[in-house]
């Protein structure tokens, strides 16, 4: 999933581009993540670059540092002198098993080891920086945010997860993931592990501050652009159903996919109730100009919350704004919906 993208930075064109660096950790590493089978022919970052570029660009590699060790100055310095002979930098950072894994967790968000040093470092060596992400769980990255040129969420990528990776930088495949939770700043915005109540403020439904990267975002090469939002009806029992209608249409370049997602607010309650919460998405393909109508049959019981008292989930009649976007904090378009009795 593409989570920055300034000024269209990516994709790259391969057709200006005489002088790649591939640098970082896990550049010219495969990483299998946990449970997973024997690869039989593990492509890493480095190859599929080589693999994505024709003959004559010169394809330089670094490894900066360690995944979970502080910096060689030594391996630093190789890193930031081959970030400046190159046009274009790719930065491949992330975690690996011995970081993260089932029955090891972490105890900070932050890149592990010397990476963000090696981040700012190399990025500043050569602002034409790209960052792929390729780690087990969420990674706060709010300084790669505001100065990188590119960030590309990779996760544990697979067999075939360099190739995979080169053909989004390069432009042959077109994002349209989006991120299934919130990327918080620091492990201080967690609740601790013997705390279940999220309503307390935590995730994407109750968290009042500002992610790095929010629930349901993921960028694209193509723009969406979002018309207006048509319930019928607007009234509803607590049984009864609406149908939620908008027009989505690609007014960029290429083609692209979009997860339209639909949220859900109640306006009054006496209980605490989500300050958005998902109650439907859906994704679609689109050819550039085209337009589509995407439609959601949304039930009065999906917008239940949980009584204590009677130990289930009951309807609240009362007044909702119903939302659709890009994201859970890109929301595009809203309408009133009442639940009567």
């Amino acid at each position: 999933m593409l989570l920055s993208n300034q000024n269209n930075f990516l994709p790259l064109d391969r057709s200006q581009i005489n002088s790649i660096a591939t640098i970082g950790p896990m550049a010219n590493h495969f990483e299998p993540g946990n449970y997973f089978g024997t690869p039989a022919n593990p492509v890493n970052p480095l190859q599929g670059v080589r693999n994505r570029l024709p003959a004559g660009v010169q394809v330089l590699y670094a490894k900066g540092c360690e995944i979970n060790a502080a910096c060689n100055p030594a391996d630093l310095a190789e890193a930031i002198s081959t970030a400046r002979q190159s046009e274009v930098v790719i930065l491949y950072l992330g975690t690996n098993n011995q970081v993260e894994a089932e029955g090891r967790d972490r105890i900070q968000l932050g890149l592990p080891g010397g990476q963000e040093q090696l981040l700012e470092a190399v990025s500043q060596a050569n602002p034409r920086t790209a960052v792929v992400l390729m780690n087990g769980g969420p990674l706060s990255v709010r300084w790669a945010r505001d100065n990188v040129a590119a960030i590309l969420e990779a996760y544990y990528a697979g067999e075939e997860g360099g190739n995979a990776i080169a053909d989004v930088l390069f432009g042959d495949v077109n994002p349209g993931a989006k991120l299934p939770y919130t990327v918080y700043e620091s492990a201080s915005q967690l609740p601790p592990q013997t705390e279940y109540d999220i309503s307390r403020g935590f995730t994407y439904m109750y968290f009042q501050g500002q992610p790095v990267f929010p629930f349901g975002h993921g960028l694209s090469y193509t723009g969406f652009e979002y018309g207006r939002l048509h319930l019928h009806p607007r009234q509803v029992p607590t049984t009864g159903q609406v149908s939620v209608r908008i027009q989505v249409r690609n007014v960029g370049p290429r083609a692209g996919s979009e997860v339209v997602q639909l949220y859900a607010h109640q306006e009054a309650t006496n209980v605490p109730v989500p300050i958005k919460k998902l109650v439907g998405f859906k994704k679609i393909d689109l050819q550039p100009g085209e337009r589509r109508t995407v439609r959601f049959d949304l039930s009065a019981e999906q917008l239940a919350i949980y009584d204590e008292a009677l130990h289930e989930f009951a309807v609240e009649p009362g007044a909702f704004q119903l939302m659709v976007g890009s994201s859970s904090e890109d929301i595009r378009a809203s309408a009133r919906l009442v639940v009567s009795p």
